[in-house]
C-alpha cells in the first residue's frame, strides 16, 4: 500500500501537472487496449497450450519470496459448458489472480463511456469484447461488480431525467424485476460455490473478524506481525479485514481516505467529460477489495 500511495504521489504531482488531458487520457485508453489485447493472448494459449507453459514461466516460490507465481484458477464459464471446452480462468499475468476478471469490467465501463462521447464503433468493439473475457472467465467478485457498475451507469443516466416527467413508468417495474433476478441469481452463484449462506457468513466473514478482540491499541492503530496474524486469523478472504490487520487503522484510514480526499476533488471538474468513467473506476478499484486484494 506504500508503494502505491508513493505512485499516486508521483503521478499526480509530478507526472500529470506536466501533460496535457487529452494526453493523458490517450495513454490511459492505450494501456486499457494493451491490457485487453493480453487477456485475449492470455486465454488463447490457456485455451490451446494449457496453464503450465504460464505457471513454468513465471514461477515463484512463494514460501521464500511472499509471492505467488502464475496458478490455475478455478473458472465458472468452464463448470457451466459442455466437454469443458474452456480453459482455466485468466489470472492476468501482470496483476494476478481475479484481478483479471475485474480489469475487464473496468475496460468494459471505461470504453462504454468513450463510445458515449466519441460514437465511435471501434470503443463500443474493444467494451463488448471486455464484457466477451469477463464472461469466459468471471470471478464471483467481478460479477458483483460488473452489477453495481450497470446499477450506477443506469442511475448516472436517469438523473439526468428526474426533472422531466415519466411518461413510460413501466419501465421502472421492468429494472426492479432486473435487480431482483440479478440479485437472486448472484445469491444462487455464492450457495453453488459455498454450499450456503449460513456456511459463508461463518466461514469467511466471523472467522475475519473474531481475531481482532485480542488486539490492543499499537496494534489497533499501526497493524500486527505476520506471526500474530497468524495466530489470530485462520483465514482472510475479506482484503478490507486483512489490509486493516496488517496496516492499522493509520495506514489503513490514510490509503482510503485519500483516494476519497482526491475524488471529493475531482467533483470540481463536474463539466469534464472524463469524470466520470475516471470516478467509477476508482469505485470499482476500491469495491474490488471486498475479496481480493487488486
Amino acid at each position: 500500500m506504500t508503494y502505491v500511495l508513493l505512485l499516486a504521489i508521483l503521478l499526480s504531482k509530478v507526472i500529470l501537472p506536466n501533460i496535457s488531458l487529452k494526453s493523458y487520457l490517450g495513454k490511459i485508453d492505450t494501456i486499457y487496449f494493451i491490457v485487453l489485447i493480453g487477456l485475449v493472448i492470455e486465454y488463447l494459449i490457456l485455451l490451446f497450450f494449457g496453464h503450465q507453459i504460464l505457471a513454468d514461466l513465471f514461477m515463484c516460490h512463494g514460501l521464500e519470496t511472499g509471492v505467488r507465481g502464475y496458478i490455475p484458477q478455478y473458472n465458472i464459464t468452464r463448470e457451466l459448458l459442455p466437454n469443458n471446452v474452456t480453459p482455466t480462468g485468466l489470472n492476468s499475468i501482470m496483476l494476478g489472480q481475479q484481478s483479471a476478471s475485474q480489469l475487464a469490467v473496468i475496460i468494459f465501463v471505461w470504453y462504454l463511456y468513450k463510445f458515449k462521447a466519441s460514437d465511435k464503433k471501434k470503443h463500443l468493439a474493444l467494451g463488448l469484447l471486455a464484457i466477451f473475457m469477463l464472461i469466459l472467465s468471471p470471478s464471483l467478485t467481478s460479477i458483483i461488480l460488473l452489477f453495481i457498475s450497470i446499477v450506477m451507469i443506469y442511475l448516472l443516466n436517469l438523473s439526468n431525467h428526474f426533472k422531466e416527467k415519466i411518461k413510460n413508468f413501466y419501465k421502472m417495474y421492468l429494472v426492479l424485476f432486473v435487480i431482483v433476478l440479478l440479485t437472486y441469481l448472484l445469491a444462487a452463484l455464492f450457495t453453488y460455490k459455498y454450499y450456503g449462506l449460513n456456511f459463508i457468513v461463518d466461514e469467511f466473514i466471523l472467522k475475519n473478524l473474531i481475531g481482532f478482540q485480542y488486539f490492543d491499541l499499537k496494534e489497533i492503530l499501526f497493524g500486527i506481525t505476520l506471526e500474530r496474524e497468524a495466530e489470530l486469523f485462520t483465514v482472510g478472504e475479506i482484503s478490507y479485514l486483512k489490509q486493516l490487520l496488517r496496516y492499522g487503522l493509520v495506514g489503513f484510514g490514510v490509503f482510503y481516505i485519500s483516494i476519497f480526499y482526491y475524488m471529493l476533488r475531482a467533483l470540481r471538474y463536474r463539466h469534464m467529460t472524463a469524470l466520470v468513467p475516471n470516478m467509477m473506476v476508482l469505485a470499482i478499484f476500491v469495491l474490488g477489495n471486498i475479496h481480493y486484494p487488486v
